[in-house]
């Protein structure tokens, strides 16, 4: 296993060794909980911010992730929800 990072809302990596990627969601109302990297895997576990009724559509917002990540996988409810490559 490799080694494992916590990041928070703010970057704790240089933007000059990042890229810029899209972060699929469930809805609107789904936001980031906790990311956690392992090896060039980016764990991603959201959590629902809004109790009532929200559009059920995916979308996308860009985020910075550090340059040698591969991989993204996304947990909605501590349950893998999409997993998908990058470049």
């Amino acid at each position: 296993m490799g080694k494992k990072i916590i990041y928070t809302l703010l970057l704790s990596f240089s933007i000059a060794t990042s890229k810029e990627v899209f972060l699929y969601k469930p809805s609107p109302c789904h936001v980031i909980q906790v990311m956690t990297e392992e090896d060039s895997t980016l764990y991603v576990h959201l959590i629902r911010k809004m109790k009532s009724l929200c559009v059920q559509k995916i979308v996308k917002d860009k985020i910075l992730v550090p340059s040698h990540i591969k991989e993204i996988r996304i947990f909605v409810n501590n349950k893998l929800w999409k997993k998908y490559k990058i470049n």
